[in-house]
């Protein structure tokens, strides 16, 4: 946060502060961590110094915040000052702690000596996602989205003090990080299971990863050499599929899951669906297979390789691999 200059122009009675003098303040939390009150449900975020704090509450805080990246330059935007969300700068005559912000019955040390109370701004809430490499075995050169990172300004923040009112052009609170459960695709065997239409899966209880996978990449005549396909329209479609908590796939029987794959109206629904972007000869989005056999027994292996999953909406990508074993088919 840049530093916001101002003086304050008033006379500590005795109780209030050790000097009674006039003093200068200088508000600076640029080097505060943005935190949340760890009180279940909680609508407040905080950042603290020694003697400062800076309180924002916005109700209903976890749906407030964008669930998705925001676009380029469209930040989500919430008055200030209204029944959504309230801003307020704390001086202390001590060193606050979580209690004295989130606590429903606040100490009685240290206490506020001096309050600002935002009665006009816009709060303006920018959303990106954060990746890391993803680390699992088999899983090199791909990434995982990590964290939600809400970078939060409020501008044209009018103040209410004790003195003169105070109109600062831009107050910027800090970031805000929330974590986010990615997809996992590592929580499967290594045997895939076949549809009759030719769509491969993979399930466990809440979440399938599928393959539509191109007929001619299963053509048996053409044995231990890869056959390279690319995710393209219809062709070669990978998806991975999250369901609600609470959902039990292993229930259904493979035909039944089958069906459920290829319904306009499947039910149980997925919360999640994620798509194989289109691929790049030799590039990415590469699906390959090799087909051996052993005793008149053909086994598919089959691999990713540079593929990107995007969620349906198109807010979220990341890279699954550079090369991942899907696993292997036996029709």
């Amino acid at each position: 946060m840049k530093k916001i200059i101002a003086t304050l122009f008033f006379v500590f009675a005795l109780s209030g502060c050790d000097d009674g003098d006039l003093i200068s303040e200088e508000i600076d939390l640029a080097d505060a961590e943005v935190e949340a009150c760890s009180a279940t449900e909680s609508d407040i975020l905080y950042k603290m110094t020694d003697r400062q704090a800076m309180i924002l509450e916005l109700v209903n805080l976890n749906t407030v915040l964008p669930a998705v990246p925001t676009l380029e330059g469209s930040p989500k935007i919430i008055l200030i000052g209204n029944t959504t969300a309230r801003l307020v700068y704390r001086v202390y005559n001590g060193e606050p702690v979580e209690a004295n912000i989130c606590a429903s019955i606040q100490p009685p040390t240290p206490r506020v000596i001096e309050e600002w109370e935002a009665t006009a701004g816009n709060l303006e809430i920018t959303t990106i996602a954060l990746k890391i490499p993803n680390t699992t075995p088999g899983f090199q050169g791909g990434e995982r989205i990590n964290e939600l990172r809400h970078a939060i300004v409020v501008r044209n923040v009018s103040w209410s003090t004790p003195a003169n009112p105070i109109i600062d052009p831009i107050v910027e609170f800090g970031n805000y990080d929330v974590a986010f459960t990615a997809p996992e695709l590592n929580g499967y065997t290594n045997i895939a299971n076949g549809c009759a239409n030719g769509i491969l899966f993979k399930k466990n209880a809440a979440t399938a990863f599928a393959i539509d996978i191109d007929p001619a990449l299963l053509d048996t005549t053409v044995l231990n050499t890869p056959k390279v396909g690319l995710i393209s329209g219809n062709a070669n479609t990978v998806t991975f599929l999250r369901f609600p908590e609470g959902t039990n796939l292993n229930l259904l029987t493979n035909e039944n899951f089958c069906a459920l794959l290829s319904s306009s109206t499947p039910s149980p629904a997925p919360s999640e669906v994620w798509l194989g972007e289109d691929g790049v000869a030799g590039v990415s989005g590469i699906v390959e297979v090799t087909t051996t056999t052993v005793g008149g027994v053909f086994t598919h292996e089959i691999r990713l390789k540079n593929v990107t999953l995007t969620e349906n909406d198109g807010s979220l990508s990341f890279k699954i691999a550079d090369d991942l074993l899907y696993g292997e088919y036996v029709p």
